[in-house]
């Protein structure tokens, strides 16, 4: 969609797409403005009003976190992309304000997720340390196995961690094994979509699942109304994601 003259031209209809930054998005706005319909999946951009299918990633997170703490956890670590940095920075400044002000679409998948750990943490009164909060700074397993080893190698100790998609949990579940620590004996691990990884791993890691069938489903739904003529205002449909546990999380004795 980088050239909309050309795609439409070439009798495109519409699009479905996951961007990969949901501020940098002139060319799905020249797309949009082409009169074809667009709808995003897995991410919503405040910036570009259309329809969207997402998942309720602050919820997800925030029931896992809650997990951990009935098990007994205190120290959990949340590993993710997390960037730039000074999103995170605007985001903990909107929280200042109240959890009622922060505008999920407004930030990326991964941030959002974070809104969920932070909820969890406040709801149970449980101090947050900023230096659980694990930033890869990219969304690559290499760049979150590094940044979870050096996190490790620095003295953050927490008893689980709960990571915000699959290639922060693959990172991160490398790093783990590599430092030696046993999963789940010596820290509870829950990673973020049901990769066939997860479920072949020993032990098997406890997820977070995004119902990715029905949310492709529900997106080509919508543009299919929109080919056919629907000009209602833009609708985001959330979806609800599922915990599967396995035997990556324990009691904390």
């Amino acid at each position: 969609v980088e050239d909309a003259r050309e795609a439409v031209a070439r009798g495109v209809d519409g699009i479905i797409v996951s961007p990969s930054d949901t501020h940098r998005v002139d060319h799905l706005r020249r797309w949009s403005e082409s009169g074809r319909p667009l709808v995003m999946v897995d991410r919503a951009s405040a910036g570009l009003p259309t329809d969207a299918v997402v998942i309720d990633g602050p919820t997800a997170v925030e029931a896992a976190v809650d997990r951990l703490f009935d098990l007994g956890h205190e120290r959990i670590a949340i590993v993710g992309e997390f960037s730039p940095a000074a999103e995170v920075e605007r985001l903990f400044a909107a929280l200042g304000e109240g959890m009622d002000g922060v505008d999920a679409f407004d930030f990326s998948p991964s941030i959002t997720r974070l809104i969920g750990y932070v909820r969890a943490h406040r709801r149970r009164g449980i101090p947050l340390d900023q230096a659980l909060i694990v930033g890869s700074g990219a969304y690559s397993i290499d760049a979150a196995e590094e940044a979870t080893a050096r996190a490790l190698r620095q003295g953050v100790v927490p008893t689980a961690i709960v990571t915000t998609d699959n290639s922060m949990s693959l990172g991160a579940f490398r790093a783990v094994r590599a430092s030696g620590l046993r999963v789940p004996e010596d820290l509870s691990f829950i990673g973020f979509d049901n990769q066939d990884w997860t479920e072949f791993a020993e032990p098997g890691i406890s997820v977070i699942d995004q119902p990715a069938y029905s949310m492709g489903q529900q997106a080509a739904r919508m543009l299919l109304d929109r080919i056919d003529g629907a000009d209602s205002p833009p609708r985001i449909i959330t979806e609800p994601a599922t915990f599967i546990e396995r035997g990556s999380v324990a009691s904390r004795a």
